[in-house]
């Protein structure tokens, strides 16, 4: 596959009838190569290989197939790969399950709780100054001018003091819709909800939870981005909403 790099896809449409066999080394490759695998074609891997990759091995390997993954959760393969992983990792591909986290086992990368030096890399170049002056005066029909990253290194006292429960509601619509995230947004996102109050946020996932009752158009890996940075706030305040 890697002499076919210029044009993966096709070249692997023809060679999937033969990959049931692949090696572990070989998945990642197809997902490095991001061929977009078939559902039909994953359920028939080695489940013993394919429990060698990671979350994010899966991800780049299925792509828009992802979907897939909880429609046959109860398929050999993903039993596997689910009870050979973290309730993190499981958590990252939408399922339920998976080993019980051991907080001091887990990489800083499987918990999202761990962003302190994230978002100092990840704001050090930021301009929120544009944010931070609308932060003064909200204009509900211009949540969606900013992205995440803006949210996320916003100035803590003006996030509190400007954003309503009405008004985060509104922006957690933005990112399902018009700017849908995904998972390079994750570490942005627990940030930013990090530094909100928590009755704003009980509010706010109330009027979401209410304004979005048909979740079949948000993608996947959105929804998953979703939960992993909102699950380590939820999981340990029993006043938020599930």
């Amino acid at each position: 596959l890697n002499s076919q790099q210029s044009n993966p896809i096709p070249y692997f449409q023809l060679i999937k009838a033969y990959v049931g066999g692949a090696l572990a080394n070989d998945l990642k490759s197809f997902a490095n190569n991001r061929v977009n695998m078939d559902f039909e074609t994953f359920k028939g891997l080695n489940p013993e290989e394919v429990k060698k990759l990671n979350s994010l091995n899966l991800i780049d390997l299925l792509g828009i197939n992802l979907q897939a993954l909880q429609e046959g959760m109860n398929e050999t393969v993903v039993l596997v790969w689910v009870a050979s992983h973290t309730e993190s990792e499981v958590r990252r591909l939408g399922l339920t399950g998976g080993i019980p986290d051991n907080s001091s086992e887990l990489r800083p990368d499987d918990q999202p709780g761990n962003t302190t030096v994230n978002e100092t890399t990840m704001c050090t170049a930021v301009n929120s100054s544009a944010l931070n002056n609308f932060l003064i005066e909200v204009n509900m029909t211009h949540l969606c001018n900013f992205n995440i990253t803006d949210y996320a290194c916003a100035e803590t006292d003006r996030l509190l003091s400007g954003l309503s429960s009405d008004a985060l509601a509104g922006i957690f619509q933005c990112f399902i819709g018009p700017n849908a995230l995904n998972k390079s947004n994750e570490i942005a996102l627990i940030v930013f909800v990090r530094k909100i109050n928590r009755t704003t946020l009980n509010e706010a996932l109330d009027k979401f939870n209410n304004k979005t009752l048909n979740t079949s158009s948000i993608p996947l890996i959105t929804k998953i981005t979703f939960m992993n940075a909102l699950w380590e706030i939820v999981k340990t305040n029993e006043n938020l909403t599930n």
